[in-house]
Order: structure tokens, then sequence, then C-alpha cells
């Protein structure tokens, strides 16, 4: 560039950038070119020579750290206002700005409030150019990844957008994509409408429906609702989420909210910003609460209760109507009717709880020493009643709202806290929350030492929902070809999954019951490609009705807004494919790539199971009968006798080389009679803690695994197998071995669950093996200071376990259901599958 080697400075390649920071003169070269900025601002063809430059000095993180320290960013945008209608200079203009946007170098707060400034104008630029392909998708990758970008606003300005909205113009931008939307679609359109502005279009519209939904509502004839319920046909995955996400967006508030459904905020969470659960909690480590009241003050202050009469008769008694409230929390309600509307007046005795008589339940409780109970009393009172504001309208303000939700937020906090073992804390703490943290909580809740069947089943279902928001929420905003766009992806599948484990375990009937139906269904018409299975989703669609209807006569107090979606998908579904039909068209005829148009998930085909399988006793079994008496190995390995000869004469090691050598030669030539003794000699051997050490040094637990596959037809040899799997997998052994005996055993443990699955005895035994696994793998991070190796993780082949595991499971009802231990087994290690997956 003359301008700038006139006065020696040169930027054009990576020597040029190495001389620059050799001489230390990148302060230098950068004032330079804003005094440049500063003099030829009106000129065109020196301010294109100056983006030139800039573009390859943002690449460049000290130079780029100078540009925002001189300020020279916002030279960008005021480009815009030059040349309008230079189509080619505009394109370099939106082509800076998107390196800007994308490399980062400003504060949150400056880069937020430069995209702010030149968003409507970049739109206006979509208008002007639509029919230039390559200006028009160089806009519309700005716009994306400004506005992905612009979710930090909140977060780092302390403030919503709503300020802003006037500067933004969000309601033109909104009508302006959807002119191009509607002209692109038309049969004479020229260009066609391709996928890339597409795909970018339909994102923006989503972030959109998210800063200010009524910019969405605004659009005449009710197009832009229309055209995200469209969006649901389609046959793009990434489209569908994107149909769902738009409607959750226009119906929830126009401002962040950790407890709604598929909060956009996650996109925030997952890159490190600091989340406002996080913010909170760093406040409570520096604000720790005052001490509690002495017992003479809570004695004095229970004793001088008032007496208050019951609407029915009799006197209030608060101690024992805590106690009902306690029990509620912890076992559930009594019927499905108290699931829909919290029962006042048998647990309390009043149409409505008052706060006279909270103080004297809480007092009540205290003085009866029940402080984990008050805890729960607290909790659960405090919850509802953030709930009944959220519902109550206008009364919810943003700052009514944040303030409720931080001191519902720290009260949860404090109290797990103070009662890690407790289940039920971990579970008030991850309720309607949603990220990896909150699988991490139902986890330890499962292993927590005071739990009830009630609270597993909720974390079950709360657990679903939290895979349910990941997997719609970055399947939706995620960008192409990036990491969490496969993190979508994988929870979208799990979601289907363990979302069917919460509908077999909720209470039958009960609000939750009908939540997840309705969840479960949008899951089915996103991961399933409508065009592939239209009698499928269509039988979910009534599925999705019938729940709706039922928790919209109920008026139940959670998840109004995922009602209110799931309305407009009902209400305007037919409507929408008559009003966008021309869009609909050529996304049909659009060439897609195979991912974007598979089914994440193959239908599941709910087969019917048979009766139980008789239990079956080794003892009888004519087989192993056999095996004992003829088996060599076994003879000397008979009794605790045998045992202690064996140690006096320390000949373990020895003893088990035998068995190892023997086990060998039999294995080869799959002579199962020889093989079954071995293994009960194996067994034996294994609960001597001397010997058991050197039956895991041999790699005798290698052997156990290979025999799953000899003679899978024998039934007697393949239940002997599966009690000894059983077996080692509950031992205790050294961690290497454990940690390899669980990732060989886990694929293997799968396979056998599939085939066992009419046998609810046999199928116990291997979910209880599958849990060892699992439990034991869970130090493996721990103990090797490192994550599971990437091959060992593909090794356990965790996707076809977690459809085995969902195939278990049938819906809508089962002639048999299975066993309470099992579902349990089953949710604890979906848990799992997300966590490590």
């Amino acid at each position: 560039m003359s301008f700038l080697n006139s006065r020696r400075i040169a930027v054009s390649t990576q020597d040029d950038l190495k001389r620059i920071h050799k001489k230390k003169a990148a302060s230098a070269v950068v004032a330079r070119i804003a005094e440049c900025s500063r003099e030829y601002s009106k000129d065109t063809n020196v301010v294109g020579g100056l983006l030139t430059v800039i573009r390859k000095i943002l690449r460049d993180s000290i130079l780029a750290r100078e540009m925002n320290d001189q300020k020279l960013y916002p030279f960008i945008g005021l480009a815009l206002d030059l040349s309008q209608e230079n189509s080619h200079f505009q394109h370099l203009v939106v082509e800076t700005l998107y390196d800007l946007v994308k490399e980062d170098p400003l504060p949150c707060e400056e880069l937020n409030m430069e995209i702010i400034k030149i968003t409507s104008k970049v739109a206006r630029l979509i208008s002007r150019f639509s029919s230039r392909i390559k200006i028009l998708q160089s806009c519309l990758r700005l716009l994306r990844q400004a506005f992905f970008k612009l979710n930090s606003h909140e977060t780092t300005a302390g403030q919503t957008l709503e300020r802003h909205h006037s500067q933004l113009n969000l309601p033109d931008v909104a009508r302006i994509l959807i002119d191009l939307l509607e002209s692109s679609s038309s049969v004479r359109s020229s260009p066609p409408l391709a996928w890339d502005t597409l795909n970018d279009t339909s994102c923006i519209l989503v972030w959109i429906a998210y800063y200010e939904s009524e910019a969405i509502l605004q659009i005449p004839s009710n197009k832009g609702t229309l055209l995200f319920v469209s969006f649901i046909s389609s046959r793009s995955w990434t489209l569908r989420c994107r149909g769902w996400m738009g409607l959750f967006n226009i119906h929830y508030p126009d401002y962040t909210l950790e407890t709604r459904l598929c909060d956009p905020g996650l996109t925030l969470h997952l890159k490190g910003y600091v989340s406002l659960t996080e913010r909170i909690k760093a406040a409570c480590r520096d604000n720790p609460l005052p001490p509690p009241e002495s017992h003479d003050i809570i004695s004095a202050r229970y004793h001088r209760t008032k007496a208050k009469p019951l609407p029915g008769g009799g006197i209030f008694n608060a101690y024992e109507a805590a106690m009902r409230s306690i029990e509620f929390e912890l076992e559930g309600p009594k019927s499905a009717a108290e699931s829909f509307d919290y029962p006042n007046m048998r647990i309390f005795g009043f149409p409505k709880l008052r706060d006279d008589l909270i103080v004297d339940m809480e007092y009540a409780l205290l003085f009866h020493q029940k402080h984990s109970e008050y805890d729960i009393l607290h909790l659960s009172i405090f919850r509802r009643r953030f709930y009944e504001l959220l519902a109550s309208g206008k009364e919810a303000t943003p700052s009514s709202v944040k303030d409720a939700y931080t001191e519902l937020r720290i009260a949860a906090i404090e109290a797990l806290g103070r009662w890690p073992k407790h289940s039920y804390f971990h579970y008030n703490t991850m309720k309607c929350h949603t990220g990896p943290a909150e699988l991490d909580l139902a986890w330890k809740a499962n292993h927590a030492e005071v739990d009830t069947m009630h609270l597993k089943a909720q974390r079950t279902y709360e657990m679903s929902l939290n895979l349910f928001n990941m997997g719609v929420t970055f399947g939706a905003l995620a960008h192409d070809n990036d990491q969490y766009k496969a993190f979508g992806q994988e929870n979208l599948m799990l979601a289907t999954d363990t979302i069917r484990v919460a509908y077999q375990i909720c209470l039958a009937h009960s609000a939750e019951h009908h939540n997840a139906v309705i969840c479960l269904g949008i899951l089915i018409l996103i991961t399933q490609n409508p065009r592939k299975c239209p009698s499928d989703i269509e039988a979910m669609i009534r599925y999705i009705r019938a729940s709706f209807e039922v928790l919209e006569a109920k008026n139940w107090l959670y998840y109004k807004e995922l009602r209110r979606v799931v309305s407009d998908f009902l209400e305007h579904r037919k409507e929408a494919l008559r009003v966008w039909e021309p869009l609909i068209a050529v996304m049909e005829r659009m060439e897609l790539s195979a991912s974007e148009t598979a089914s994440l998930r193959s239908p599941d085909k709910s087969g019917s199971r048979s009766s139980l399988a008789a239990e079956f006793d080794d003892t009888q079994s004519p087989f192993i009968s056999t095996v004992v008496e003829e088996a060599p190995p076994d003879k000397s390995l008979s009794t605790p006798h045998d045992l202690k000869r064996i140690h006096k004469s320390n000949a373990g090691p020895e003893i088990v080389r035998k068995l190892r050598t023997c086990a060998l030669e039999n294995e080869s030539r799959a002579n199962i009679r020889v093989l079954g003794g071995i293994l009960i000699a194996i067994r034996t051997v294994a609960k001597d803690a001397i010997l058991g050490r050197d039956i895991y040094d041999q790699n005798l637990y290698d052997f156990v695994i290979r025999c799953v596959d000899i003679h899978p037809e024998d039934s007697d040899f393949r239940d002997l197998v599966i009690q000894t799997l059983a077996e080692f997998a509950s031992d205790d052994h050294t961690f290497r071995t454990e940690h390899d005996f669980a990732i060989k055993g886990i694929p293997k443990v799968a396979g056998l669950i599939s085939e066992y699955a009419n046998d609810e005895l046999t199928l116990n035994t291997l979910l209880m093996a599958l849990h060892s696994f699992m439990t034991k793998l869970g130090s493996y991070k721990s103990i090797n200071e490192q994550p599971l190796p990437r091959q060992s993780l593909q090794s356990l082949e965790l996707p076809r376990l977690a459809k085995t595991l969902v195939n278990l499971l049938d819906l809508p009802n089962t002639s048999l259901p299975l066993q309470w231990d099992n579902l349990e087994l089953i949710s604890e290690a979906l848990t799992w599958i997300a966590l490590v997956f």
C-alpha cells in the first residue's frame, strides 16, 4: 500500500509482522493506521486499503490488542456509510467486520456495542444486495456470528438488551429476512435459495426471537411464528431444532432465565462465561450466613405460638403439618391429582398457605431438632412461590424474577452444603436447571445415604429435561462442524433414551408423566425425518395433543411456556404448511448432506415381553452338577480347608497358573463341561483375598469375558458365565485391572442385556454388573489424573448401550412392566452415559 510503504510500514506478509514485533513497533504501526483512517475517512480507495490491512493485523494478537487500545475498531463500522451502492467495497467492509467479531480482540462489552451499532446497517445491505450471493452470504454469516456473541451482553453488562432495542431495530431485521426467504423461494427467483442462505437466516431469526420476541410477532399475517412451525416439517434435523427453539424463544421472556427450557445462555456457560448460579455460589462463599438462633430463643418462640383454628374445625398443628409437607417432598403425591395442584388442605388444613403458618412450622421443626427437614420445608415453599411469580404475568418483571431466583438459589446451594449426604438437596439444586453440572448432581445423588424412590424418579425426570434442553439448544444454535453441534446431536439421542425411562418411572397419569410425553414427542419430531416415517410422526402428535390437553385442563403451574409452544404447533401446523409451501418445496429440492437428513435414531420397536422366567437355582442345574463332578481343576478347591492347605504350602500362584493353562487349552476346544468347572473354581478362588489377587494378576477375568461368546445356545453354561461375570464385576481389586475389566466388560454386558430382555432375574443380574462396571470407571480420572482415553471410550460402544437400555422400555404401556429395581438401574446407567459421553 503506497501510503503505508511511503512511511516505511509493511504488513503484507508474516515476515513483515515479525519485523514489526522485533522492532517493538506494534503501537506505532497501529497509530499510523489510525492517523490514516482519520485523514482519509471519506476516501473509499484509501479506506479499502486500510480495511485490507486491518484484516491482516486482526489475526495477530499483539497488533489486535493495540487496535483495541487505540480505539481503531469503530472505524470499520463507520465504513458501512461510504459508497453504499458499491457492492465490492461493502463486501470488504462486511468481511472485515466478520473478522473483528470472530477474532474477538475487544472486551465483551465493547464488541457487543459495536454489534448493536452495525446490525441494522448490515440488514439493509441484505435488502439492497439480495441478488448478489457473495455479499449476501457474507452479511448473513456476519449477523449469525454477531448475534451468537451478543448473547454475552446481559452477563457482562448486567442488564438486558431492552434499552438497545431501538438501536438494534430487530423488527426491521426480521422483516428483511422474512422477505428474503419469501422472494428466494419463489419459482422465478434468481439465484434460487441456497442451503447456506437458509441455514444462516433461520439461525438469525431464532436469535431475534430470543432478544426481542415482538420482532417476530409483529411480522404481518403471523408469518414469523408460521415459519418456525413450518421448519418442524423440514427434512433437516437442524431446521427442526430451530423450529422448536424459535417458538420457545417467542414465548419465554426476553431476558436470561436459568430455569427455562432450552436457554440460549447455555452456549455461554459452556464457553467459559460465568453463569448466574456460579456468581451466586461466589457470593455465598464471600458472605456466609449469620449464626443460627439459640435453642432457648427457638423454644421461647415455639411456646408463644398462637392457636390458629382450621377452616374445617380443630386447631392447626404446626409440627404435624410440617412433617406432612416433608413427606410430600420425599415420598411424592398420594395420587396423580396431587401432582397437578399442591394439596394445601390435606397437608396444612388451609386452602392457601399463609406466612404466619410457615413461620409456625419452621419454629416447630427447629424446636424438635429437625434441621434437615426445616431446610426441605423452606426450599419447597420458596420454590413454589418462585414459580407462582413466573406464572403471574405482569408482576414477573426482570428485576423481581432475578431477585426471587437469587434468593432461591442461595438457599438451595447453602442447604446442599449443609446436607451433602441427603439426595433431596442434590435434586432441589438441579431441578429445572440445565448443564453438565446438573448431571453431576444427579450422579452424586444416586450415591447419597438418604434417598427415596420418589426422588430417584424425579431426578431421572429432571435429568431427561436437562438433556432435552442441551440437545435442542446446541442443535439449533451451534455453528456447523463445531464441536458443540455434535454435542447437541449426542444429547438429543441421549435425551430420547432417558425420557423414556422417566416416562416409565414417573407416577402414572401425573403432571410429570404428561410433560415427559410432550418432551418425548418433540424429541421424536426432531430426531426422525418426517418424510421417512410419517405414520410414526402422526401417532406421536396424537400423544402430544392428549397430554397437552390434560395439562391445560389442570392449569399446571410449571412449564406453561412449553404448552404455549405446543399450542402454536398444533394450532398452526396446517396453516404453516400452506403459507410457506413455496419455501417447503424449495427445501425439498435442496441437496443436503446425508447427516442433515438422516434420522438421528431409528424408531424404537417395542415388542411384547414374555412372562418372567422361573427363578433358576445353580444347585439344581444338571449341567453344573456334572461339571462340578467332572472338572479336574475343581477337585482341590471345594472347601475352606482346601484353600487353607493351598495358603499353607504357598501354592496359590501355581494353582491359579494351572487354572489359566487349563482354561486356555479347553477354550480353544470349546469344551464347555471343563470350562464350566473352571468357572466354578475361579469363582471359589476369587472370593479368597490372596488367591483372588492372583486371579487378576494372571488376567483370568479376560477368560471370563471370552466365555460369553462360547456356545451361547447352551443356556446352563451361559447362566454360569453371567453369574461369574457379575461376581467379578462387583469384586474389588487393583485399579488397573478394575478399569481394564470394566472397559472390556461393558460392551459384553450390553449384548447380554439385549439377549435376556425377557428374563427379569437375569436382566437384573446383568444390570447390577453394568452398574458395578460403571462405578469402577468413575474413579478412572481421579486415579490416572486424565479422562478416559478416546479409544477406550469408543470401545465402550455407549450409543449402542444406551439404545439397548431404552429398548427394554415400552411406550406407552406394557402388559408386564419392568421391576422397579431394574428401572432404577437403567436410569442410573443412562445418567452415567450422559456424564461420560
